[in-house]
């Protein structure tokens, strides 16, 4: 199939190579000298050499075995980064470029060709950084059903170990929630089209069968020989997620109670001079007389149109207001022009991810009518008592204050309320 001079034996495309028996699994049938340079094991005193699995990283193995097992006739070519164990301990990383060979006499044998990528403390700490990263961290390629390479936090999410996961053979559909597969795929064809970083948001079931919400980005990279692969990066924001889902909960909650209320209530964005509305219940519309595709004629002018023009300020005021005293008493206006009394309270809310002011408003129109007829009467009622005796005047018992009416203050020259009476003429009996 390939002639050695394809295989690159000694020409520049590759710093050595390693040849192994396909029926002997992983023993060495023939290396270079190259090969023992750079792994610094001897061929007469080092047996490791022989067995390539022995100087490959444990935790690559899976990668070399899996490339080496998919090579065929048909599949003659397999590629894949590993760490190669030096006879000193440290690690050299390169690329192994696996390649299916028959001889001429149908001898069939596999060649390892390596590109050294770097021994230096560089690549090491790059590994050790993205492994012990507590952010997601994985790479993929465009074939690949499953990451070729994924830090602790990655193994933390999907509750899996390195070696569960060689022997599992996953894929993606495994551990992710099928609505969100479309989405994770789009990301990637987004960043692969146009070079710049893709987001999702997923779910990810771990092996405890617990749901895990993920938020990805992905960019597609360029390795050192000019392969393209992913990088992704994730978050897990399962908690954030779901606080934002009890509130949702708690929002639409709150909409349905405060939807049927008999008040009308209201959410109002702050402004300096006026109100605009975001949303308004049913009982809004059934105490100021509008309906519902009145609303967008309104919206942004809605205190100016709903409360009298001489209260409009003192209620802008008293919904700002800071601390709990966000109460008052207004006059309003309905949409037949009709003049009415209203309560009204609010407290700072957030809708539609705008912070605003949400009201309340009774109508306390009956209640002040009344208060207005018995404040008449009392009026009526202190004329008549004065105009029937030189003294007359109220005393509050509580407060010990003595209120005089006006003409009685201006005639003997007195204050029209006296504080702070001696309690002894309570006591005493000369106060009755």
């Amino acid at each position: 199939m390939y002639s050695p001079n394809d295989l690159c034996y000694n020409d520049n495309s590759c710093d050595c190579f390693f040849i192994t028996d396909v029926c002997n699994n992983h023993v060495t049938c023939e290396y270079d000298a190259r090969f023992s340079g750079l792994t610094g094991y001897n061929s007469l005193t080092d047996p490791e050499i022989r067995d390539l699995t022995k100087i490959i990283h444990p935790d690559d193995l899976e990668k070399y075995r899996s490339a080496k097992e998919s090579l065929s006739s048909d599949n003659p070519f397999e590629s894949t980064d590993l760490r190669l164990i030096k006879k000193d301990g440290t690690l050299i990383y390169v690329t192994c470029n696996l390649i299916y060979n028959v001889t001429d006499d149908n001898y069939e044998r596999i060649v390892c060709a390596f590109s050294v990528l770097g021994d230096s403390d560089y690549f090491r700490q790059q590994e050790e950084m993205l492994r012990d990263m507590h952010s997601i961290v994985f790479k993929f390629r465009r074939t690949d059903k499953f990451p070729y390479y994924y830090n602790d936090s990655f193994l933390k999410l999907i509750a899996y170990s390195r070696e569960e996961i060689a022997e599992l053979n996953l894929s993606y559909t495994d551990f992710m929630n099928s609505l969100d597969v479309d989405h994770f795929l789009h990301a990637i064809r987004s960043s692969d089209k146009s070079d710049t970083f893709s987001s999702c948001t997923v779910r990810v079931t771990d092996r405890k069968k617990n749901i895990k919400w993920v938020s990805c980005s992905f960019k597609k990279m360029t390795s050192s020989r000019g392969d393209e692969y992913f990088m992704g990066i994730g978050e897990d924001i399962s908690d954030h997620k779901k606080t934002e889902l009890d509130l949702m909960k708690n929002r639409m909650l709150l909409n349905n109670i405060t939807d049927n209320l008999s008040c009308a209530v209201l959410s109002l964005t702050r402004n300096e001079t006026r109100a605009a509305l975001v949303r308004a219940n049913k009982g809004f519309f059934s105490l100021f007389g509008y309906t519902e595709e009145d609303t967008e004629k309104f919206s942004q002018n809605i205190s100016e149109l709903i409360i009298h023009p001489d209260d409009h300020s003192e209620f802008i005021n008293g919904i700002m207001r800071s601390g709990n005293k966000r109460t008052g008493i207004c006059r309003a206006v309905t949409a037949e022009g009709k003049n009415i009394w209203v309560s009204y309270d609010s407290f700072t809310t957030i809708e539609n991810n705008i912070p605003c002011y949400m009201c309340t408003f009774h109508d306390v129109t009956s209640l002040k009518e009344t208060e207005n007829e018995l404040e008449t009467t009392r009026k009526v009622l202190t004329l008549a008592a004065a105009r029937n005796s030189d003294v007359y005047c109220t005393i509050d018992f509580e407060k010990r204050t003595m209120v005089f009416p006006e003409f009685f203050s201006r005639k003997y020259d007195l204050p029209e309320v006296i504080e702070n009476m001696p309690d002894g003429l309570f006591r005493d009996g000369l106060v009755q």
